[in-house]
């Protein structure tokens, strides 16, 4: 909660970090796991491109650094985040960015 309020206040910068935060998606807690769709919700508030600008970063770091995440919880952590990345334009870039 510290850390999200920092991030959300601009005290802290995000970068490949969301990754630590999103991994919470996927804790035994529903309350945490509400909390983490929260704090994205708010994120994705204070400017759209957000998300996206962190996207590519997080992906790489889910694939490289958590390798005993299973195919389903690597699945619905980039779900979680891509909901945020509405523009056409957006999409298609990562796309190309990703393959």
């Amino acid at each position: 909660m510290v850390i999200t309020h920092l991030i959300l206040n601009d005290m802290l910068k995000l970068r490949g970090e969301i990754v630590d935060i999103c991994m919470l998606l996927e804790d035994e807690d529903e309350r945490i796991r509400d909390q983490v769709k929260l704090f994205l919700h708010e994120l994705h508030s204070k400017g759209n491109h957000i998300i996206y600008n962190l996207f590519p970063k997080a992906i790489t770091r889910l694939s490289k650094e958590f390798e005993s995440l299973s195919k389903e919880e690597f699945e619905n952590i980039a779900r979680n985040l891509i909901t945020y990345i509405k523009q056409d334009k957006q999409v298609e870039t990562l796309v190309e960015k990703l393959c």
